[in-house]
């Protein structure tokens, strides 16, 4: 199906290019409101969802919640406990997928994983207050 390239929807899928870009509908909404006061939420989350079916950027569910994410690239997510940032990991995705086919006596064909845990800058702030 070919959809036409509004200029609402080229702006967030510009808004949303770049290496850790990952954002929920709202805050999408909130920064593009600020150079689009026309802009409406619900055309947001229309055309993230569209760019998502197009495979342009990545929607990403987790419990209760979905980020976009503008890489498109194969990699993995780690989300702070803390703080709920989330950072993009990358590792050898192939050979990642090969032990699990071995383990598995199968094939992988792609895998989504995500860690939690907390990352640099909240285990700084909790240092301080330690030693505080």
């Amino acid at each position: 199906m070919n959809r036409r390239q509004t200029k609402q929807k080229q702006l967030i899928y510009e808004h949303m290019q770049g290496e850790n870009v990952h954002k929920t509908a709202q805050q999408v909404y909130d920064e593009i409101k600020l150079i689009d006061q026309e802009i409406g939420l619900a055309t947001v989350y229309r055309n993230l969802n569209l760019l998502s079916e197009e495979g342009k950027i990545r929607k990403i569910s987790y419990e209760g919640f979905s980020v976009f994410d503008g890489n498109i690239e194969e990699h993995q997510h780690f989300k702070c406990l803390e703080c709920g940032k989330i950072q993009d990991i990358h590792t050898d995705q192939e050979a990642l997928n090969q032990a699990i086919s071995k383990q598995v006596e199968g094939v992988v064909v792609k895998h989504t994983i995500y860690f939690e845990g907390i990352c640099k800058e909240c285990l700084g702030k909790k240092e301080k207050k330690v030693w505080n």
